[in-house]
């Protein structure tokens, strides 16, 4: 089984400043994996401990984005792919889905695309929707524990706001949106962690995946920032 592992590197947000003056935040400390993709991370690694997988971590940054795939490798991802380019810069879900679809693409076949349900920088939970319809393949959201698995299909538990819903049964392939704290995301050893260290982590820009730049960061968005402020108390 080949799963795809989304990781979207994020600010400190418990180590930022912002300058009431101009608006602008500033990151103290380098960006970290978001919460809710670790979670999706350890379910990825929770499938891998009951069938054979490969794991593909994949995120959108720059240079230093590449120290979160190490991570996931140390985790016990397999891989790890960079998506770095300047076209791909301050794109929102809809440009970022775009350009992540790509790169899934061009990885080949997969049978399971894991995210975390949404991101704490901006809690909008696009990503899995978008990547389901991009793709044609089944969903599920809000997504707790793991209930079950085959080649062909996925067991799952979901929980929105501590309140249990139905369980769903998907077909695979599919995209799963997991939940921010739904499992205890499993601690690397030292051995591991050097191992990471030296993997080779493949890097792609948007010429390497085939990409239409006017469709990816800011040109390619639906949602434009054109002022941030900090609101009066």
């Amino acid at each position: 089984m080949k799963i795809i592992a989304l990781l979207k590197p994020i600010p400190d947000l418990s180590n930022i400043k912002v300058s009431k003056g101009r608006g602008l935040v500033f990151e103290l400390n380098p960006r970290i994996m978001n919460p809710a993709d670790r979670n999706a991370l350890e379910f990825a690694l929770t499938v891998k401990d009951k069938i054979p997988c490969e794991i593909t971590a994949i995120t959108l940054g720059d240079e230093k984005a590449g120290s979160l795939l190490k991570e996931a490798i140390a985790m016990g991802a397999d891989k790890g792919a960079l998506l770095e380019d300047a076209a791909f810069t301050d794109g929102d879900e809809l440009a970022n889905a775009y350009v992540l679809s790509l790169a899934i693409k061009k990885l080949g076949s997969f049978d399971l695309i894991v995210c975390g349900n949404s991101a704490e920088d901006d809690s909008i939970g696009e990503i899995g929707p978008r990547l389901a319809e991009i793709f044609d393949i089944e969903q599920a959201t809000f997504v707790s524990t793991l209930n079950s698995i085959t080649e062909k299909m996925l067991s799952v538990g979901r929980v929105f706001d501590s309140n249990k819903l139905s369980d769903a049964e998907i077909d695979l392939p599919a995209v799963i949106a997991v939940n921010k704290d739904s499992n205890k995301p499993r601690a690397p050893s030292a051995i591991k962690i050097m191992k990471a260290a030296k993997a080779e982590i493949i890097k792609w820009s948007a010429k390497d995946i085939s990409a239409d730049t006017v469709k990816c960061g800011v040109s390619g968005s639906a949602v434009k920032i054109v002022n941030t402020f900090v609101p009066e108390t």
